[in-house]
């Protein structure tokens, strides 16, 4: 049985992936958001924001090391 044999038949339902897509746009939407409204934003909100959001993007980061989206979710 060759690997995609494998994924045809594993029963893993992949409709789901959109949301981590849609999740990883919002992350960096909102980083690039916080790092280009910087200078109009009081320090705190871009403390709280930046804070948010590295902490996400760190969290996204250690999602797609371990190859998730993909076809083995």
């Amino acid at each position: 049985m060759n690997l995609e044999e494998t994924c045809e038949n594993d029963g893993v339902d992949r409709s789901s992936n959109w949301k981590t897509w849609l999740i990883l746009a919002l992350v960096y939407g909102l980083y690039f958001a916080t790092t280009f409204f910087h200078n109009d934003l009081p320090g705190l909100p871009v403390f709280i924001l930046g804070g948010i959001t590295l902490a996400w993007f760190e969290s996204v980061q250690h999602e797609l090391i371990h190859d998730h989206p993909s076809r083995y979710t």
